[in-house]
């Protein structure tokens, strides 16, 4: 996948939960919304073009959990920091979950 193309997609879904959640906050529920569901299985229908399921799980790992939380930390198996930044996580998806 292009990684611009890849950078705008994940940004668009951490920009679509910021604001599920900031509506949250004040009462209004949009997150099971035709429109949020919709934008989701679009993002989801590019990934599964171009990643394993396991790639989608980080993609949606960094999306909503990471971006809800930013110490949240991911470590390989020897204990060392990955995927701290969107350029790594494309990096690492590109590198070991895509599809060929």
């Amino acid at each position: 996948m292009v990684k611009g193309n890849f950078i705008e997609v994940v940004n668009s879904l951490e920009a679509i939960n910021s604001r599920c959640f900031k509506l949250s906050e004040m009462g209004i529920d949009i997150a099971d919304s035709d429109i949020v569901s919709n934008a989701e299985c679009i993002a989801m229908a590019i990934f599964k073009e171009n990643y394993t399921d396991e790639g989608i799980d980080w993609i949606m790992w960094w999306v909503y959990e990471k971006a809800g939380d930013p110490d949240i930390k991911a470590y390989d198996e020897e204990g060392k920091e990955i995927i701290s930044t969107l350029d790594e996580l494309y990096e690492y998806v590109e590198s070991s979950y895509k599809i060929v």
